[in-house]
């Protein structure tokens, strides 16, 4: 394993490889010129997040409540954030949950790109027990960032982002590794390489779940990875620093990566998502992944549904998020 991390490591800060396993994000993921919104100030807590590992509660597949909230995509951005939270009725001024019973998922990437990657991380994870406690759930996924993060692979992060964890302790089992790399991100590192105290809050998050009959993932997913409990189980023990990188996350059509339904699916791909719908028992599936210029939209016959719509400063998209209710479903949007 510490091996592993010496390569992604070397290959990250050297090379800048490791966006893809086989490929670059580049002809999908480019970079528009930023956009004048900003970010909420807001201090972050003197430590790092904090969650019981000994105890973790890995939802893949669980019942549907009447409502489910969908968020894409966030890239560090505080404010869009709590924009969206707010247009679903989720948090009051105060960010306080006032969601009840309802379900949230958000879809992953909350890293990468903006300077507000500590705050959201503390703010989903308080939700997250506020809305416990109050009969309803607030899950969020692991999307491709926060997984390339754990490899080492930071090129994405912007100089906010290396200053928010420059604090982070020595790594438990693998500062020698961090000690090799540039003074500036070493905190970044020793936070969020397996076993650091971000990447045991990330192996809180699952990479897919089912709720009822809707099926969440950040890219997508494809009969070989059907068996929701196993990937999460995987990803979750590798982010806790246990055994080695699972092929779910090097797989350049693995979940956080495939493409295939959010970026104009053909014939083919819809015939794919059949047969995964079928292996999980679901009717549809929403992903994020894929930036749609023209808001959340739907494609194989309604039956998968693309939310990123860009919502952060870095994409200037509109702030947005998918709501279901049995089977209606609707786009929230603060346009409207």
């Amino acid at each position: 394993m510490r091996r592993a991390l010496r390569v992604a490591l070397v290959c990250a800060m050297m090379f800048g490889c490791g966006d893809s396993p086989r490929r670059s994000q580049r002809p999908r993921e480019a970079t528009p010129p930023a956009t004048s919104r900003a970010e909420t100030p807001q201090e972050a807590s003197a430590e790092l997040p904090q969650v019981n590992v000994t105890s973790i509660d890995l939802p893949s597949v669980v019942s549907a409540g009447a409502r489910i909230v969908a968020i894409g995509d966030l890239h560090g951005d505080l404010s869009a954030a709590h924009r969206v939270l707010k247009l679903a009725g989720l948090v009051n001024d105060a960010l306080a949950w006032i969601g009840g019973e309802t379900q949230v998922v958000q879809l992953g990437d909350l890293l990468d790109r903006g300077d507000g990657e500590r705050q959201l991380f503390e703010l989903f994870l308080r939700l997250r027990d506020e809305a416990k406690e109050a009969g309803g759930r607030f899950i969020v996924l692991n999307g491709n960032h926060e997984l390339m993060n754990a490899a080492g692979d930071l090129r994405y992060v912007t100089r906010g982002g290396l200053l928010q964890f420059r604090d982070a302790p020595l790594h438990p089992t693998l500062e020698e590794a961090v000690r090799g790399a540039p003074s500036n991100v070493r905190g970044r590192l020793r936070a969020f390489l397996p076993g650091g105290p971000m990447a045991q809050a990330m192996a809180t998050f699952p990479v897919a779940v089912r709720v009822g009959s809707t099926v969440f993932v950040h890219g997508g997913l494809t009969p070989q990875y059907t068996d929701l409990s196993a990937l999460n189980a995987q990803v979750s023990q590798w982010l806790l620093g246990h055994g080695r990188v699972p092929p779910a996350v090097v797989d350049d059509q693995g979940p956080v990566w495939n493409r295939a339904y959010s970026d104009r699916p053909d014939e083919g791909d819809c015939s794919l998502l059949t047969r995964t719908l079928a292996a999980l028992g679901a009717e549809r599936m929403i992903v994020a992944h894929t930036v749609q210029r023209d808001g959340a939209r739907a494609f194989c016959d309604d039956r998968v549904y693309a939310i990123d719509v860009g919502m952060s400063a870095h994409y200037g998209g509109p702030i947005q998020a998918l709501e279901i209710r049995g089977d209606a479903i609707r786009v929230l949007s603060e346009a409207d």
